[in-house]
């Protein structure tokens, strides 16, 4: 087993530990509309999101103040000029109430996002699943 295969099932295995109920895959619709390095902005408007769901369910946040457990895993698809995220969520809320905000907040709220069509949020099905479809054959592996 090479390095990689094994940091993976390492990855694998403390992933499964938590119990993750939300798969989310979140596109933008219009890269041109990402200023700068695309690869930077697209991470800043993901934390932004993800820090905007945190906002409504807890209030103002802190470092003290709690966040809902999440990993993302940063993609670039393909041909590498697509960047998306896939990210494991454990909602602190009823889970379709959550993914319906999240939904609601990524499309309102983003002008550069993808349209909820486009974006895939919902109740996980399966976590082994998910992981491994998160991960990619190279650890690019991001945590937020």
């Amino acid at each position: 087993m090479n390095n990689i295969t094994q940091i993976n099932k390492a990855w694998e295995q403390w992933l499964a530990l938590d119990d993750w109920n939300v798969f989310a895959t979140l596109n933008f619709g219009q890269l041109s509309l990402l200023e700068g390095d695309k690869t930077d902005a697209a991470g800043k408007l993901w934390r932004s999101c993800l820090s905007t769901i945190d906002r409504a369910i807890f209030g103002h946040t802190r470092t003290d103040k709690p966040r809902f457990n999440r990993i993302a895993f940063r993609h670039y698809g393909a041909n590498g000029t697509n960047p998306h995220v896939h990210i494991l969520l454990r909602s602190p809320i009823p889970t379709h109430e959550f993914c319906a905000a999240l939904n609601a907040i990524w499309a309102t709220k983003f002008t550069p996002a993808a349209s909820p069509a486009n974006n895939s949020i919902a109740p996980l099905i399966t976590a082994t699943g998910a992981i491994g479809y998160g991960q990619p054959s190279q650890i690019t592996t991001v945590c937020w």
